[in-house]
């Protein structure tokens, strides 16, 4: 079977993440083209790993990767971050010249889902789903916030972000004066949501045209089975997200936040994120593969769709633990363990990246100590 060459555009921590996934699929490569230097370059997941300065001109960036393809023989090129999915999006007639390109969204539609005070205009004018939100531009217009019709507690956001960055609870109004205060000159745009009691419950998907092609959907796994995520398909979370994929006619790569009701269990979109995100490989383990699937709709293949039934998923940390409980308290009962469902044999062989960050971090903490001391 001949193999396939994958070029990813942009390093970790994600590239990463989506190596680990491609290389579960046989007769799969990976290279990547980056401008950020990690322990990632370390992985065997990788056939390459190659560093380039960040230019000024796109156009320089497109001979490098037209260069990479040809050297590489990679048949696709795959965004890993929001940033190079713009890229992508904007130079792709020209890419696709010499390489095939997966379904992104527009670049209308991806700025929309890339800032939460858009997304929830757009989901407001179309009568979607989303958290009640207010937005204020700078520390001088944050009074909007109090003139709201929002009751605390509220979470404070910035309008573009990510991972959670700078995202705060506020529970009286008291705390929203301490942070108007304590944020100075500050002028990003913040947005203030009603924050809801319940659970978060995310969605991930691949959609071509707003339509779904494969999704998954994930949660904390529960304190007493020991796992990570509970990772499943179907159900009113899919249903939920849905309308908002059909409606701006999404295409490409999404992993959707939400935020289960406690008193009414019903679901709300809090965040968009137009990327893969870092808990991928649940996926993978789970059977659903997104980054081998996304290179098939590349490649105008057909897409089959993958059945699985509802698995814990153990981190590799997780998966430790788990077995020292087990040596712990052979008779507690717990949900049926399977090594195909955990990350750690996957680390086990791929070790030289973690080891190495282990290592800067021990020599870090040593370097404290002694600046401490």
């Amino acid at each position: 079977m001949p193999h396939l060459s994958v070029l990813l555009l942009e390093g970790p921590p994600l590239a990463y993440h989506m190596a680990a996934s491609l290389a579960q699929t046989p007769h799969v490569v990976v290279h990547c083209l980056s401008d950020e230097k990690s322990f990632a370059h370390l992985s065997r997941y990788f056939t390459s790993f190659l560093l380039h300065e960040r230019f000024a001109e796109p156009v320089d960036l497109l001979a490098l990767v037209k260069k990479v393809v040809v050297r590489t023989g990679a048949k696709v090129v795959l965004p890993v971050s929001e940033r190079s999915t713009r890229w992508l999006n904007q130079h792709r007639s020209a890419l696709e010249e010499f390489v095939a390109v997966p379904p992104l969204p527009s670049l209308e539609t991806f700025e929309i889902v890339s800032d939460k005070r858009r997304l929830w205009e757009f989901q407001r004018d179309h009568g979607l789903s989303g958290a009640p939100t207010v937005y204020a531009v700078g520390a001088r217009t944050r009074n909007a916030f109090e003139n709201s019709s929002l009751e605390y507690p509220l979470l404070l956001k910035p309008s573009v972000g990510q991972a959670s960055e700078g995202i705060m609870l506020i529970k009286t109004a008291d705390e929203l004066a301490v942070w108007k205060q304590s944020a100075g000159d500050d002028r990003r745009e913040y947005i203030a949501q009603k924050y809801i009691p319940g659970r978060d419950i995310d969605c991930s998907l691949l959609s071509q045209d707003g339509e779904i092609v494969v999704h998954t959907v994930q949660q904390h796994a529960s304190a007493e089975s020991g796992a990570t995520l509970e990772v499943f398909s179907g159900g009113e979370a899919l249903e939920a997200v849905r309308p908002l994929i059909r409606t701006i006619g999404y295409s490409g790569i999404a992993h959707i936040d939400m935020r289960q009701d406690a008193a009414d269990g019903g679901f709300t979109i809090v965040d968009f994120n137009p990327r893969f995100w870092a808990s991928l490989f649940s996926s993978t383990c789970a059977g659903v593969n997104f980054p081998y699937l996304w290179c098939q709709l590349a490649l105008k293949q057909p897409v089959a769709q993958p059945t699985f039934e509802r698995i814990h998923h153990y981190s590799s940390s997780a998966t430790l633990r788990h077995w020292v409980q087990r040596i712990l308290h052979p008779l507690r009962v717990r949900p049926e363990f399977k090594w195909k469902n955990s990350s750690l044999p996957s680390a086990l062989a791929d070790p030289l990246p973690l080891l190495a960050k282990a290592g800067a971090q021990l020599r870090r903490a040593i370097q404290s100590n002694r600046l401490t001391l």
